[in-house]
């Protein structure tokens, strides 16, 4: 999709990091050409995943469902005679998850209070212990320069004992 055929209204912001996104494979070519045709937003484009392109023929709803016309529960289907349960929702005001240093703390952010310090001890473990790191983990100690660091680091302490010796 050229820079004409991008709908006006998507931010250019919005453009580069779908563009960003395509090219680390975290969307599909289909889901970028309908992020930049405003179709559907950037956040949806990467739940799909590289793999799966918006619903429908290379388009998507924009978020904006058609109008429901039999029941939304399923009792409605089975035949049984009970009254419509109610569908659960999650609050969007709920937007915690976990921690990514490991510790399990529920957070708003990446990481709890505090917790980004820890990266630099997870980061020494990956290293020197061979502990394993989540792919999110690997991809924020590379993005921050905290992995090169880490690495410095130890071989500047490895320099010293070399010294010592």
């Amino acid at each position: 999709m050229t820079p004409e055929e991008r709908d006006p209204k998507v931010h250019h912001q919005t453009a580069r990091g779908a563009r960003l996104a395509l090219a680390r494979k975290e969307i599909s070519q289909e889901s970028y050409r309908a992020v930049l045709a405003s179709e559907i937003t950037l956040r949806q484009a990467k739940e799909l995943g590289r793999d799966r392109g918006p619903d429908g023929a290379g388009r998507a709803s924009g978020g904006r469902e058609e109008t429901r016309t039999g029941s939304r529960s399923a009792s409605a289907e089975d035949g049984a005679d009970r009254p419509p349960q109610p569908v659960s929702r999650i609050s969007k005001d709920d937007r915690s998850r976990a921690c990514m240093c490991g510790c399990g703390r529920a957070t708003a952010g990446v990481f709890a209070q505090g917790h980004d310090m820890r990266m630099f001890q997870v980061a020494r473990e990956h290293l020197t212990e061979g502990r394993e790191l989540t792919e999110e983990q690997r991809e924020y100690l590379e993005v921050s320069g905290k992995l090169e660091h880490v690495r410095a680091r130890i071989a500047e302490g490895d320099g010293k004992r070399q010294e010592n010796r």
